[in-house]
């Protein structure tokens, strides 16, 4: 009898990291199932006829009365399915999923933790964020951090049992194909004359969701101050607006040489358009899109926080400077932008880094060795 594996994740979005391994595990012989919020993603994904989409009605927000009917039928879900595991992520998800799999009895409980949000949270919200975790991660027999800080502070902050954390290689969502994403000048240059950006102009770029806590006001004072050494400077912004905490209107004014360009299928025009990644986020787990920008030999400037930490060897694929100095980040900026070599250098380096600790086909295999681990069998994987 085939093996069933139930994931859940709280939005559609989250499927840019998510499809690809799970279209792998159902070819590896798995029966794959999905729970989450529908949407564009989803539909593509249940099309495939490799994984079952079930639609979920969870959101990112605190809503309790919300959040205990997608409990009460995600139990339902699970008692209908029967899965012998059921493997969640981020933490809306991972407290529906792991509270949901608990009271269905489900075996065999796998929380893959993508972020920490009591990191920059205060007062009530970080107490209750922090409750999340704490119940997410004990519910689960397996917790898989994307990085080695968020690790670090599972252990610190008592969130997790050290004996049932299982980090897999370097960390990842699920690591990133170097042949897709590979230095394109041609992608570049196309999209730079479709935005009427000069060829040789320096172009700042930021990917992700247009969220206070990604740093889009600091992102946007920064490159003010950039202005100052580098009058030509252009900017662009690739990402959707988050309705849970966007940033302050005044910081997604229309302005000249800023770019938004909303959300993109295919990041890889921007990356190859640009010669600077900047991500000055206040957290992530493991930014995907530092990676991204690495393998198309880009580097990054951004802050030195949790999880960018773990994406930017500070030196050699880029720069880190201390959170929320807006002033040093706009300083290493021009730094990088006075330093062509350098900048290659980084380039160069941060492909090879990419390439040597996050294949994908390295992280796919070690979330299968975690499911061997507690007992199901798929093949070619072994128990650790």
């Amino acid at each position: 009898m085939t093996a069933s594996v139930l994931h859940v994740c709280t939005s559609d979005q989250f499927l840019h990291f998510l499809a690809a391994p799970l279209l792998e595990q159902a070819r590896a012989g798995l029966a794959v199932h999905l729970a989450t919020r529908p949407g564009h993603r989803s539909r593509v994904l249940g099309e495939s006829g490799l994984v079952a989409v079930h639609e979920l009605p969870l959101t990112r927000r605190m809503a309790p009365a919300e959040d205990a009917l997608a409990l009460a039928r995600a139990v339902a879900l699970m008692r209908q399915l029967r899965p012998a595991l059921v493997h969640a992520h981020n933490p809306k998800a991972g407290l529906i999923g792991m509270m949901a799999a608990w009271l269905a009895g489900v075996q065999r409980r796998v929380y893959t933790v993508h972020g920490l949000p009591h990191v920059t949270a205060t007062g009530p919200k970080r107490r209750a964020v922090l409750m999340s975790e704490h119940v997410s991660c004990r519910l689960a027999h397996r917790v898989l951090p994307v990085s080695a800080s968020v690790e670090a502070e599972l252990i610190a902050a008592k969130i997790a049992e050290h004996g049932a954390i299982r980090r897999v290689g370097s960390g990842s969502a699920d690591g990133i194909d170097a042949e897709w994403f590979r230095p394109d000048v041609s992608l570049g240059r196309a999209l730079r004359r479709r935005l009427g950006i000069p060829a040789e102009a320096p172009v700042l770029l930021f990917v992700g969701r247009l969220h206070r806590e990604k740093g889009i006001d600091d992102l946007m004072r920064a490159f003010t101050l950039v202005q100052r050494s580098w009058a030509d400077v252009e900017l662009l912004v690739v990402g959707e607006r988050d309705p849970t905490d966007p940033p302050e209107p005044d910081a997604l004014a229309t302005r000249p040489r800023v770019h938004f360009l909303g959300e993109l299928a295919d990041p890889r025009p921007a990356y190859a358009a640009a010669t600077l990644f900047v991500l000055p986020s206040f957290r992530e787990g493991l930014p995907t899109v530092v990676l991204e920008a690495a393998a198309m030999e880009l580097p990054t400037v951004g802050y030195d926080s949790l999880g960018v930490r773990d994406a930017v060897v500070s030196g050699e694929t880029g720069l880190l400077v201390a959170t929320r100095d807006v002033l040093a980040l706009a300083e290493a900026c021009v730094l990088l932008l006075d330093r062509s070599d350098q900048r290659a250098a980084m380039g160069r380096a941060g492909r090879a880094h990419v390439q040597r600790e996050f294949q994908p086909a390295r992280v796919r295999q070690g979330v299968l060795e975690v499911y061997a681990e507690l007992g199901l069998r798929v093949p070619g994987t072994r128990a650790s």
